[in-house]
């Protein structure tokens, strides 16, 4: 059985059917239908297969032009802003560092500082968007520490004083930095500590160049690519071929021209048409495989994806560079707790319970952030693009509840704790960054996102007048955390 992620009873525009069988972990194309499968069949299996690879690729070429050279890292030293669309849905609330690695040469050493007790990770993915290590908090590298980065085929010896060595499963990793800040004074010294993470070749810098990655289009411009996705996916097949296991898929592919130094041999019409239903099936997927909880999207297998690739391209395109759950959940919200999509000219509150902030670990933190339908940041008067237990002055209600708003208008009274809206469509991502187990094992439930009318006058005018309602609480108490994004 050739396991394969997509949905049962794919129908297609020219009257064909595609037939998957749907089990616990992924959906898998029953053996007996290979031999058979249609030309078109399996243009649709390699486009999600190999949709994660173009994009990362992509996202390297553009980067190593404008960020920094290969093995180098770039740094972010502001916080995310509308400006920012190189990556969708990126956060606020942390600091990005990003480098693009080639390790077909040399090992790489990475030389991390001393962060006292300030949330940081190191996301470790392989060319196709695999989450393979990390290292940060989580892993209580808190203190300074030396680690080395192979590929998968080197051997040698490396040096001895080395916190952890880490290998790769292909000679392509991104290799993606986030450091919180906490609060808009704090940036210059985040940035002082991300200055420090910092790459050095080992034993000596390689002699040979490293072969240049081609400007191919942005991620964005996947779906427009036509037959020459197939030709670019060839190309990098080249040098970053999938694991061993994936031979038999690499097989199948091998019918329409797809696999390393091939030459496709669909047409354009179908190659466009694959594309199509690839694409139709990766806009499905991530209600399909989400846990809904109140109208909330949460899925907790996101960046450790197995064989479930449709769940692998879905991420990539709508997430590309997500943590693994441990790290952070993401709950994602297109629609309000009735089921009606969120738009701009309607209020809406989220609202926790005393005692009932989402539960993350002490160094950890929560946020809320609003996207466009493009899902990236939005233009807004008070350049708030997220909210969380780190946003200063947060009002709480005299029962010790919170509520955040969302609109366009700022609740009166009720500035503080205001998240600003578009007029037209948005969506919403709730982060919680190292997540306990009430989160993990799904015990804990968020509340659904309410459609409102604004603030009362009452409730508004005792807010202006100062009356904080349990002291304008800036941490829940209860909750005992030290929160960030």
């Amino acid at each position: 059985m050739l396991k394969f992620s997509t949905f049962s009873s794919v129908l297609l525009s020219v009257g064909t059917t595609i037939s998957f069988s749907l089990s616990a972990s992924a959906t898998t194309l029953e053996s007996s239908t290979i031999n058979n499968a249609t030309p078109l069949e399996i243009a649709v299996q390699a486009y999600i297969w190999g949709y994660p690879l173009i994009s990362l690729r992509r996202t390297e070429a553009l980067s190593l032009v404008s960020e920094a050279p290969i093995n180098q890292f770039s740094y972010r030293s502001t916080l995310a802003t509308p400006a920012d669309t190189a990556v969708v849905r990126p956060n606020n609330d942390t600091l990005y560092a990003s480098a693009f690695l080639d390790l077909s040469q040399n090992p790489l050493i990475l030389d991390i500082p001393d962060t006292n007790d300030r949330y940081y990770s190191l996301q470790f993915l392989d060319a196709y968007t695999n989450t393979f290590a990390y290292v940060g908090t989580r892993e209580n590298n808190i203190t300074a520490g030396r680690y080395g980065i192979i590929g998968p085929n080197w051997q040698g010896t490396l040096p001895n004083d080395l916190t952890n060595t880490i290998q790769a499963p292909s000679n392509t990793v991104w290799l993606l930095g986030r450091t919180l800040v906490d609060g808009p004074d704090d940036v210059a010294a985040a940035d002082a500590v991300q200055q420090q993470y910092s790459l050095s070749y080992y034993p000596a810098p390689p002699t040979q160049p490293f072969p240049p990655v081609p400007i191919t289009g942005s991620p964005q411009t996947i779906p427009d690519s036509g037959l020459e996705f197939y030709s670019e996916l060839n190309n990098n097949l080249i040098t970053n071929p999938p694991p061993a296991d994936q031979a038999d898929l690499l097989q199948t592919f091998a019918m329409i021209g797809v696999g390393a130094g091939l030459t496709p041999t669909i047409d354009q019409a179908t190659a466009e048409q694959a594309i199509a239903i690839g694409e139709s099936l990766i806009a499905q997927t991530i209600s399909q495989v989400s846990v809904n909880v109140n109208n909330w999207l949460v899925n907790y297998s996101i960046g450790d994806y197995g064989d479930n690739y449709l769940l692998r391209a879905a991420t990539a395109k709508f997430g590309l560079g997500a943590n693994t759950a441990e790290e952070s959940l993401y709950f994602n919200a297109f629609k309000d707790v009735q089921g009606n999509a969120l738009v701009g000219n309607k209020s809406y509150r989220l609202s926790f319970k005393a005692g009932e902030l989402p539960p993350v670990s002490p160094l950890g933190f929560w946020s809320l952030t609003l996207y466009d339908a493009n899902g990236f940041l939005v233009e807004n008067p008070i350049d708030r693009y997220s909210i969380g237990n780190r946003t200063s002055g947060l009002r709480y209600n005299p029962d010790g509840s919170l509520d955040i708003y969302i609109q366009d208008q700022p609740p009166i009274g009720w500035e503080s704790n205001w998240l600003p809206a578009p007029t037209d469509s948005f969506n919403l991502t709730l982060r919680t960054y190292l997540p306990q187990d009430a989160l993990l094992d799904q015990s804990y439930k968020l509340r659904g996102i309410q459609a409102v009318s604004e603030p009362s006058t009452i409730l508004g005018l005792f807010a202006i007048l100062g009356f904080s309602f349990l002291g304008q609480r800036e941490n829940n108490t209860s909750q005992n955390q030290k929160d960030s994004d």
